[in-house]
């Protein structure tokens, strides 16, 4: 919570993987920047316009009351609450356009995230034309409500003159026959138009307060709903994780998800000394079991236990601390290869180079003219595939983690850069305990424990 409070447009490490699923960075970055903008607003408006504006109402109508007449000051107010009334009004017929334009903004905010994100593909599939016409089609969508949100603006805004004119004819209608008949002196009526301005500026300060206070809660609305996405939960009374052997065991752990789909009372024990290879065929649940083990999926059923305690009692900043985990899609920083492999933890140059020898990318990284300070590109594609991979193995070993989980860490690669890969990690099998998702036969071995997934059940 403390650094929600000093980072409130930060996305925030602590939601659910989900969450990261469902936003990407342009459209978390749009809410973003509406967010911080909309608060701009309401500050403004807060301290600027209605605060002051009220004192000024109050003073004027006052004054204009006591020096010219009661009756003055009432038609005045009147003026000012149908002011008030009409810009109430004006919310509730324009708010539908201006929160579909907002939606359709969004919309088009995540449609170029995506399109940053595949630009490659877009290129190689000729698939430009069919991304820009779907921007375009959002963007005219979104023009439209706009358009229609500043008509009805302006309808309104027009009453709102009418409304004026109207004041100022039942103002004078009162203060002509008064000047007429010597009851009111000429400084009387200069005093008179001075507070009517001054009273009418304030009427259309809190119209206008109103009405941008609507469109800066449109704008809001996207980041509070990122805002308030569920968060990861620790466990209300957890047990500090102290790895001593690295073991994990499945103790029929059943996961349904919403769909239907489960993996039904799946038992099996990974142990140090030992690889361990859950393979399957698509569907059978391999990354569902792995999402249970990297506690991004909690079990229906069953438990899932380390060295004996329940994963479900241990908090995840405390099960991350001793897990390394090597994904499948491999992602790097356009920063140095240092940078990338320590990722913000606490800086030892030996926990480094260790790390790169165990990870088989030492040499290579020494070899380069700027060795570890070597700026890998945009998503690292300065590097090849197999050096990508041996640098988030690197960058998962940094950590001396006692378990090391793969994620069809090889997929991508050659069967022999895997195979090499993978000679490389089970040597590290005695220090550690390591479990691999994979769909190639070619990288087991005969000595390795192999946990093989039938496919997935449906039906509820």
């Amino acid at each position: 919570m403390l650094y929600r409070q000093f980072c409130i447009f930060c996305p925030h490490p602590s939601e659910k993987p989900a969450f990261f699923l469902d936003h990407n960075a342009a459209e978390i970055g749009q809410a973003k920047q509406q967010g911080a903008q909309t608060l701009n607003i309401i500050t403004q408006l807060a301290i600027g316009g209605l605060l002051p504006g009220f004192v000024q109402i109050t003073f004027s109508a006052g004054l204009l009351g006591h020096s010219i007449g009661w009756e003055i000051a009432l038609t005045v107010l009147i003026y000012g609450a149908v002011v008030i009334g009409l810009d109430y009004i004006r919310v509730g017929r324009v708010k539908p356009f201006l929160d579909t334009a907002m939606e359709r903004s969004q919309e088009n905010a995540r449609l170029i995230g995506n399109a940053v994100a595949i630009v490659e593909t877009l290129r190689q599939t000729r698939g430009e034309q069919w991304m820009a016409q779907r921007f375009a089609q959002s963007a005219s969508d979104a023009f439209a409500n706009w358009r229609h949100y500043a008509l009805a603006s302006s309808f309104f805004s027009a009453g709102l003159g009418i409304a004026a004119g109207f004041q100022l004819a039942m103002t004078f209608l009162i203060v002509v026959p008064r000047v007429e008949a010597g009851l009111l002196s000429v400084g009387a009526v200069v005093l008179f138009n001075t507070l009517l301005i001054q009273l009418n500026e304030p009427f259309h300060l809190v119209g206008m307060a109103i009405k941008e206070t609507v469109e800066a809660a449109a704008r809001f609305r996207p980041l509070a709903a990122m805002w308030h996405a569920p968060e990861e939960e620790d466990p209300a009374d957890p047990i500090a994780y102290r790895p001593s052997q690295g073991a994990v065991t499945f103790d029929d752990v059943t996961f349904r998800y919403d769909n239907g789909r489960s993996v039904t009372k799946i038992s099996f024990s990974i142990e140090r000394g030992t690889p361990t290879f859950i393979i399957g065929e698509t569907g059978s649940g391999k990354s569902t079991v792995l999402r249970l083990l990297l506690k991004a999926l909690q079990p229906s059923e069953g438990r899932i236990l380390a060295d004996g305690i329940d994963l479900a009692r241990i908090t995840s900043e405390d099960w991350f601390a001793h897990v390394g985990v090597v994904p499948q899609d491999v992602v790097l920083l356009n920063d140095t290869l240092l940078s990338n492999i320590v990722l913000g933890r606490p800086f030892d140059p030996e926990r480094l180079r260790g790390a790169a020898r165990r990870a088989s990318i030492f040499e290579r990284i020494e070899s380069m003219p700027d060795g570890f300070e070597t700026v890998v590109g945009e998503r690292g594609l300065k590097l090849s595939g197999g050096e990508r991979q041996r640098i988030a193995i690197a960058r998962a070993l940094y950590g001396n983690p006692a378990i090391l989980v793969l994620d069809e860490a090889s997929s991508a690669l050659d069967e022999d850069t895997e195979r090499q890969i993978m000679d490389g990690l089970r040597d590290l099998a005695h220090d550690l305990t390591i479990v691999a998702v994979t769909h190639r036969m070619s990288s087991i071995r005969s000595g390795d424990q192999i946990v093989r997934l039938s496919t997935m059940p449906t039906g509820k």
